[in-house]
């Protein structure tokens, strides 16, 4: 295939808008998209090469599949070898350990499978700590060309006229099947192949010739400049909420595939830019910049202070990368690249590639069955398994809490005397954080306590969380605790407790990954509501304050927790290999901006119901709010109290909620 500038300079637009996206540079917040520039081009070269090799009746399986592991896995054993090296000096065991369960995966090309399973949401804040997350593409790829090469032979050889119309349906049923997953299954719609093929298949399409020739060069200008522009379009506009890949995968990949149409034939405007010397070098390292950019990236997020990454890491991390790149592609990916394409050759090609990948995957499964070596973290181990590890009620409490005929609600301090009322704390995983604390403060007290938690259900009637084809089922699981309370002989004290800021701004904590509130009305499934959540989460919560008051019980809510945005418990970890301190708490001023809106809702509906509230922030936060005291983490994660916490917490509350 005659060798096109401008698509190496298509490259250097993907690979850039990655790196600065996950650079956490503002204005390529939708630089992921990256990707799919990348896959359009391979499914374009890659298909075109096979397709004239087999016209011309000297296409081997054996050849093509030489040729690939030429060019992907000499420099991909050699960044997942420094890895594993460096992993050793530079990753806590946590991050370690999956590291290594990350890197037999990726030698295999599973890796967007194992990501799926392991840290389901692409843009979470685990898996932004994943030093191979991004070989999920390589996945990708590498699954597209088992099928694509045996369809061509098959099609090609014996029944040329049905290869288009065949790859034609399968290009729409891959995007309609992405459609209709990124509402549905949206995890598995970003990582799966069924979902990703049809991105390369547009790249297949053009190289089978489906688009026709542009005789005026105007119309290639312009659309030239259509194509760039839905790409710029889709880097600057595009981010972490944006449902994706499904109808928003479009733009970048019809603008990728619309620019490699016109280059074909015409040279634009934008086709000089694009074969510019700067542009086309980037673009000849990209595969090695792509490979080199997100583990440096993890180190840089590790060793920062605070939320996301510090700007001069960012900036060393992306310029390092470069220089790897540039090692990379003229050291590894060159010579092996270049090397002869005989026989005797391709054994020794398949041999060695064999015996790196069984060595790699021996190192990893070491590192990963050892868990991540914790020998090598002494002082924070206690504290971390502390803070991590579930207490043995909230276990015995919830290992069946799934089951659709389990009871809404656990016992706690069972059975308690008579002469104490009872009490039920209802809310969402934030409550269920408080159990442990509540079961020893009940005890405490000589009551009986039970708990109702659902994790993502807030204690809101009428509401939803779109969740796969149906919801969450809190609707259904409120209702279920509320005929709980309704069946009870006297009132009971019922404590309101969940991530109220969540539910109310509708969006996460500054610093924090994943997706939004999304609350729906019961009735609904996928319907994003966006600014209205707040009207969601006070109309829900009044109703059930008003159910709850006309039954006689008398109400306590607990206001929200402070979010934090980072994790404790990894960055204690990660602050005693650096010899760094951990981060601060969050000024409790931004605490209260963050809680504003929820506080609001909270207080306006405490005043007219008669409820009790009580304010967690200044429990928790002086000027700033405690992340631990002595050398005891308060939280687990970035939002949820630990048992700690949770005991710290009641223990300044007990007068105000449990009656003696």
């Amino acid at each position: 295939m005659e060798y096109r500038r401008d698509i190496d300079g298509l490259r250097a637009v993907a690979v850039l808008a990655v790196v600065l996206a996950h650079a956490d540079f503002a204005w390529f917040s939708g630089g992921f998209v990256g990707v799919d520039i990348f896959f359009v081009i391979s499914g374009y070269l890659i298909t075109g090469i096979i397709a004239r090799e087999i016209g011309e009746n000297r296409f081997s399986l054996a050849g093509f599949y030489e040729r690939r592991v030429r060019r992907i896995l000499p420099a991909l054993f050699v960044m997942m070898a420094v890895c594993l090296i460096g992993g050793w000096f530079l990753l806590p065991p946590p991050q370690y350990e999956t590291l290594g369960w990350s890197a037999i995966a990726a030698t295999f090309f599973v890796s967007n499978i194992y990501f799926q399973r392991i840290t389901g949401d692409y843009f979470a804040s685990d898996a932004e700590l994943e030093p191979l997350l991004h070989t999920w593409s390589l996945g990708v790829e590498e699954q597209f060309y088992i099928v694509i090469p045996l369809l061509l032979m098959l099609l090609l050889s014996r029944i040329p006229k049905l290869l288009k119309p065949v790859m034609i349906a399968g290009v729409a049923g891959s995007f309609a099947l992405s459609a209709y997953a990124t509402h549905f299954h949206p995890v598995a719609n970003f990582y799966a192949l069924p979902t990703r093929a049809w991105e390369l298949g547009i790249g297949a399409l053009l190289a089978l010739g489906v688009a026709p020739s542009i005789r005026k060069a105007w119309v290639a200008q312009i659309l030239a400049l259509a194509g760039i522009g839905a790409i710029v379009f889709a880097v600057l506009v595009y981010d972490k909420t944006t449902a994706f890949p499904g109808v928003a995968a479009l733009l970048p990949v019809l603008g990728s595939a619309i620019l490699i149409w016109v280059h074909r034939e015409h040279q634009t405007w934008v086709g000089r830019v694009l074969s510019l010397p700067p542009m086309v070098g980037i673009g000849l390292i990209s595969y090695s910049l792509y490979l080199w950019h997100w583990p440096l990236l993890v180190v840089a997020r590790n060793y920062t202070v605070g939320i996301g990454i510090d700007l001069r890491f960012a900036l060393i991390a992306v310029a390092t990368g470069f220089v790897l790149a540039w090692l990379s592609y003229r050291f590894v990916e060159q010579p092996f690249r270049r090397g002869h394409r005989q026989s005797e050759d391709r054994k020794k090609v398949f041999g060695a590639a064999a015996v790196v990948a069984i060595a790699t995957c021996c190192v990893a499964a070491t590192v990963a069955v050892k868990d991540g070596f914790w020998s090598r973290s002494p002082q924070s181990k206690a504290a971390y398994f502390a803070a991590k590890t579930p207490a043995k009620i909230v276990t015995r409490c919830f290992k069946n809490s799934q089951a659709q005929d389990a009871a809404p609600v656990c016992v706690l301090n069972a059975p308690a005397s008579t002469t104490s009322p009872p009490m039920l704390v209802w809310g969402d995983s934030h409550a269920r954080a408080l159990l442990p604390a509540f079961a020893e403060v009940a005890k405490r007290n000589d009551i009986s306590a039970a708990i109702a938690t659902k994790s993502g259900c807030g204690p809101i009637l009428g509401i939803n969380r779109p969740s796969g084809r149906a919801t969450q089922g809190c609707s259904e699981f409120n209702m279920r605790v509320l005929e709980y309370l309704r069946a009870k002989a006297v009132p009971q004290t019922v404590v309101l407790m969940a991530r109220w800021p969540f539910w109310a701004e509708g969006t996460r904590a500054k610093g924090e990954s994943g997706g939004l509130a999304n609350l729906v009305p019961a009735n609904e499934k996928v319907q994003r509501y966006g600014d209205a959540s707040h009207q969601l989460l006070e109309a829900g919560l009044e109703d059930l304050l008003s159910a709850l008051d006309e039954a006689g019980h008398n109400v306590v809510i607990l206001s929200g927790v402070p979010e934090l945005g980072w994790n404790p418990p990894e960055k204690l970890l990660i602050a005693e290999y650096g010899g760094l301190e951990m981060p601060p708490g969050p000024l409790l001023a931004d605490v209260r901006e963050r809680q504003a809106k929820a506080d609001a809702i909270l207080a306006r509906l405490a005043r007219k119901s008669g409820a009790t509230l009580i304010d967690t922030a200044s429990v928790l936060c002086d000027v700033r709010c405690r992340v631990r005291r002595d050398d005891i983490l308060l939280y687990r994660d970035d939002d949820h109290l630990s048992e700690a916490g949770a005991k710290f917490l009641l223990d300044n509350v007990e007068e105000q909620i449990f009656v003696r």
